[in-house]
């Protein structure tokens, strides 16, 4: 393929699990989890706190693993309709890196809930330092790695996953030197869970009034001439930049 084929691939196949990070994790998380958190360590035992942060992790990872194993399941359908306009050689190419990224979706959600719980702690080091891993990785990716595969663009599918592996396991020290336990405990049924889901609900609808926005454009930029879907994507972060 020419460049701008493949980034053409990478940037619709990145779309789909990046929309599901944007609905689920980092800004509508931690929005919905911060004042509840919050709350319980400053009205609340320290130990009561730490046994809602154990609660998240629990309810946390079941739902990334979910939506992990039903984006993987349905990587096909998904693609075609993010992208009708691609078709052979560039349809396949972007369903293998579609399904090679959707495993950022745990390590980001896991960032996400991460980062919630250390603003909660008045912590905003980490949080803010964790994108920063996220392109440190992508980008030796991209220079090293590319010459390995036959499709050089795959490279920056593994590099998507080593940021995301990055960005949580950034905050793993900062969790312990704060005396937040890491291991989750299943309880779905915590009063402070049911409380994050309706602060969850319109911040998923909010947000997601946007995300409609991005694929409907995404969607006919792949019915365009080559390098539309490129040319969106960067205005697009020029924009959010």
């Amino acid at each position: 393929f020419p460049y701008t084929t493949l980034f053409r691939s990478f940037f619709v196949a990145f779309r789909i699990p990046n929309l599901l990070r944007r609905l689920v994790g980092e800004g509508a998380a931690t929005a919905a989890l911060v004042p509840v958190v919050t709350e319980y360590l400053t009205q609340r035992p320290r130990a009561e706190a730490m046994e809602l942060v154990r609660a998240l992790w629990g309810v946390g990872a079941l739902v990334v693993v979910v939506l992990t194993v039903i984006g993987f399941l349905c990587t096909v359908p998904l693609v075609q309709v993010f992208a009708p306009g691609f078709t052979g050689d560039k349809l396949a190419l972007t369903i293998t890196l579609t399904r090679i990224m959707f495993l950022y979706l745990p390590c980001i959600g896991g960032a996400a809930l991460a980062m919630g719980v250390l603003h909660a702690l008045r912590h905003f080091a980490a949080p803010a330092f964790a994108p920063v891993l996220f392109n440190l990785a992508i980008i030796p990716c991209a220079l090293w790695l590319s010459d390995l595969f036959d499709e050089p663009v795959i490279s920056l599918a593994y590099g998507v996953i080593i940021g995301g592996i990055c960005q949580l396991v950034c905050h793993v020290p900062v969790l312990l030197r704060q005396q937040v336990p890491l291991l989750p405990r299943w309880n779905p049924r915590h009063p402070a869970i049911r409380r994050i889901a309706v602060l969850l609900l319109p911040l998923v609808v909010g947000t997601g009034i946007y995300q409609i926005n991005q694929i409907v454009s995404m969607l006919f930029a792949s019915l365009l001439a080559e390098g539309s879907v490129s040319a969106l994507w960067y205005a697009t972060r020029l924009f959010e930049f």
